[in-house]
């Protein structure tokens, strides 16, 4: 069972950052007549890049949480237009060491540390919700799948799926060791989900990437990679899988195990890696230490090889003819994410790209264009982000539709306060009505 201290404070921000994300949020739901003169705040600096004017009657609009080695969690909103605006709406130190991961789904945004802990945040409500515990090492990899679960990965070699509905520990997951690195010991390095939710992938530093079978939380099968492993991902379509280390990438099918492509990058380091689909087209996007991004478009890169271990090499101009690239950075990018802001009409989305790096900057890319819309120096050394919807804060609640898949690990999640009367309380009420009696069942709210 997962221990979950609640928090003494929540993110409740200063009545100036109450009313810059007043003012965001106006300016989301209605045409802004006269854009609004930017201010630098006093604490942060910030980096404007010129973009071209919008084409939609609304001005996309979405916020990016970073975050850094300097233990702090950073929400900036930020409006596009012929100017982007920036807002800050927190920035505070939720940990008491660097922050390592990010992960959000709707409402919920976690944040994993090296001081073992993973935080619990409501976005909607600006609240914390509390800590999670059940680890013993630094957090290495968090991820949701869909509204339901959470996965945890750390460097004591264990998983944890939880379910979100009350952040419950359902399985764990066992099979990695906590391998010795040097000094250092380093256990599970990344997780990734099916787009199913039926299965998962985990690579670690004890040379195992292992196939999960998420209806019965066991290993469905264990294969050999390297100990300098980074990242493991599925693309969008489930049939193919990416093992991405320091300086190469491994591309293969799940259906035979085979190796169906390589890329190597000997010159450049490897960082961060995953899927996304940019006009209708699957690309594998990877960053190295030069701050360069590259797009792999995968339909083209299966099937073509240009040697004899069917690989592409990143300095070679062979890749270039499958593939497009950008530099939001002059040096390494440590993390990236994508989102569509669905506050635009559909026909006007563009898919958006945060990066962030060292630097200290976090560079907005609009990816349909493949140009900078804007930069924002945060001041701290960052590690990580993701972004989120703007109109967060605002979403009404409302059930969930009906889970996709018949699998039933756990029940979906309610977004109703209430929780619904346990099966011990149904029998009593039940028995109760037999013998014409009244029984009052009380159901307490979760404090």
């Amino acid at each position: 069972m997962s221990k979950i201290t609640k928090p003494k404070s929540a993110l409740k921000g200063s009545k100036s950052d109450k009313k810059q994300v007043k003012m965001a949020a106006e300016a989301v739901e209605k045409i802004v007549a006269e854009k609004p003169v930017e201010e630098t705040p006093a604490d942060l600096s910030k980096t404007i890049v010129s973009t071209s004017s919008s084409t939609s009657s609304v001005d996309p609009a979405f916020r990016i949480v970073t975050g850094s080695y300097e233990h702090n969690l950073f929400c900036v909103s930020l409006l596009l237009g012929t100017s982007p605006v920036f807002s800050p709406i927190f920035h505070f130190t939720p940990h008491i060491q660097s922050i390592k991961c990010l992960a959000t789904s709707g409402r919920y945004l976690v944040s994993g540390s090296a001081d073992e802990n993973i935080r619990i945040y409501d976005l909607q409500k600006r609240k914390e919700l509390g800590t999670l515990t059940h680890h013993s090492g630094t957090i290495t990899a968090l991820e949701f799948y869909k509204r339901k679960w959470l996965l945890t990965a750390g460097e004591d070699g264990k998983i944890f799926v939880l379910r979100t509905k009350d952040w419950e520990v359902l399985a764990e997951l066992k099979g990695h060791a906590r391998a010795a690195v040097g000094k250092a010991k380093v256990g599970v390095v990344d997780i990734s989900v099916h787009p199913t939710g039926r299965l998962a992938l985990s690579v670690g530093q004890d040379r195992k990437l292992i196939l999960w079978n998420l209806m019965t939380a066991k290993k469905a099968s264990v294969m050999a990679c390297y100990p300098d492993v980074l990242k493991v991902a599925w693309n969008l379509a489930g049939d193919r899988y990416a093992v991405t280390y320091t300086t190469s990438i491994s591309f293969f099918s799940p259906e035979t195990g085979k190796l169906i492509g390589a890329i190597r990058s000997p010159k450049d380091g490897l960082y961060h890696s995953e899927y996304v689909s940019i006009d209708g087209k699957e690309y594998f996007a990877f960053s190295n230490s030069r701050g360069v991004i590259r797009f792999v478009d995968t339909n083209e890169f299966e099937g073509k090889t240009n040697d004899t271990k069917n690989e592409f090499k990143t300095e070679d101009e062979d890749i270039d003819t499958i593939s497009f690239k950008v530099q939001p950075h002059a040096t390494r990018v440590k993390d990236f994410s994508f989102l569509i802001p669905d506050n635009v009409p559909e026909a006007d989305r563009h898919v958006y790209m945060t990066s962030v790096s060292t630097d200290s900057k976090l560079v907005i890319t609009d990816m349909n264009t493949r140009e900078t819309v804007g930069a924002y120096n945060t001041g701290d050394r960052l590690n990580c982000c993701v972004m989120v919807q703007e109109d967060v804060e605002m979403e009404i609640k409302k059930a969930l539709p009906i889970p996709e898949s018949d699998h039933d690990m756990s029940a979906s999640e309610s977004e109703v306060e209430m929780p619904q009367p346990s099966k011990k309380q149904q029998k009593k009420a039940a028995k109760a009505a037999r013998k014409n009696k009244k029984v009052k069942v009380t159901i307490e709210k979760d404090n």
